[in-house]
């Protein structure tokens, strides 16, 4: 089988000076922009910090075109007033809303496109209040939650790094490690909750290894998450394995850190790439963001869509970003694979909330 490298670098050719330092606002997922007037096209920019290291380091920042970057924060203020509008917080309320999401249209601002909202619906639950086609010019769609189809769908490794194939005992065939992570001060690998438990049991505790009972033995489940679709696998003492690595199966270059929300908005004219065992990698950008879905009953509205084509076996797999910055190639995670279209709950929202670093031994080349 043949891999392919796209080499696709963002260059940093210099420091921001301290007066324009990005301040951010939520840990992390909304920026304030600061305006420069660009000599070469005379329309004023704002710079964004696209990725992000696990204790709030700015890795990658960007310059974008100011017009663009204030409709994002338009469509961000009208999706939180929208999910309130819903009540898609407050489970006493059933508004036959289960979330609010941020998609993509044909239409460009300056070279860059813009954003509609989604409004996601229940499957069991009728929509009890009106949903507008537009608020202020932005448009709004109306989806029904999506059923997902649970992707399990195989090669044996001795070092564990994001990419390979990852399992438990049972039938259900093997889905993909996203990366090395660090949660607390401890070092794990990151697959999906449902590769590595059954018929929606708790999967903590479960063995797991790289490719089923006949592969490497690697370590138990020790923490995990149904509604983000996420588990946490360390590493045993009698493991068959020798260890982590901080990379990502057949790519150039280490982790540094997730792609936050602004980020998002900057790959829709981008390129990420998704890497698992059945498909490896893939390529494409991001279509949609703030989905809501989830597994076993339960749900999450912080999934994000990706054009990138993947299959059954893929689940687990990471959904990453590569930049270049001083002469080093760097990988920040998007999301771990999660199912059915090409999704995944977004790597900045695990770590706003569960503490989950993605640049557990990030350094320059």
């Amino acid at each position: 089988m043949l891999y392919y490298y796209h080499n696709i670098s963002y260059l940093m050719s210099q420091k921001f000076k301290r007066r324009n330092v990005i301040k951010s606002v939520g840990a992390g997922i909304t920026f304030s922009g600061i305006s420069s007037r660009s000599a070469a096209s005379q329309r004023d920019i704002a710079h964004i910090v696209t990725v992000r290291g696990g204790d709030g380091t700015p890795r990658q920042t960007k310059k974008v075109d100011e017009g663009w970057w204030k409709h994002v924060e338009k469509v961000e203020e009208l999706q939180n007033k929208l999910r309130s509008r819903y009540a898609v917080y407050d489970s006493s309320i059933d508004t036959g809303v289960e979330g609010v999401g941020i998609g993509s249209t044909d239409e460009k601002i300056n070279g860059r496109t813009k954003s509609k909202l989604t409004v996601y619906t229940s499957q069991d639950s009728p929509l009890k209040r009106e949903v507008p086609s537009d608020i202020d010019g932005i448009p709004i769609t109306v989806k029904e939650t999506p059923d997902v189809e649970l992707d399990c769908g195989k090669s044996e490794t001795d070092w564990v790094e994001g990419g390979y194939a990852c399992d438990m005992d049972d039938s259900n065939g093997p889905g993909t490690f996203t990366c090395q992570v660090k949660k607390d001060g401890s070092y794990y690998m990151m697959t999906a909750a449902h590769v590595v438990n059954t018929n929606c049991g708790d999967p903590n505790g479960n063995k797991v290894y790289n490719y089923g009972p006949d592969g490497n033995y690697v370590g138990d489940v020790e923490m995990s998450s149904l509604k983000e679709d996420w588990a946490l696998v360390s590493e045993a003492s009698d493991s068959d394995i020798s260890g982590f690595d901080n990379g990502i199966y057949n790519q150039v270059g280490k982790l540094a850190g997730h792609v936050t929300k602004s980020g998002l908005h900057d790959l829709k004219d981008g390129t990420v790439y998704q890497q698992g065992w059945r498909t490896c990698e893939t390529s494409g950008s991001i279509d949609e963001i703030d989905i809501t879905s989830g597994i076993c009953d339960v749900t999450d509205d912080h999934y994000v869509k990706t054009t990138t084509n993947t299959e059954a076996g893929d689940s687990g797999g990471p959904h990453f970003h590569r930049y270049t910055y001083s002469g080093c190639e760097h990988l920040a995670i998007v999301a771990p694979h999660h199912g059915g279209e090409a999704i995944g709950c977004a790597a900045y929202h695990l770590n706003d909330i569960y503490g989950i670093q993605f640049d557990p031994n990030y350094s320059l080349c």
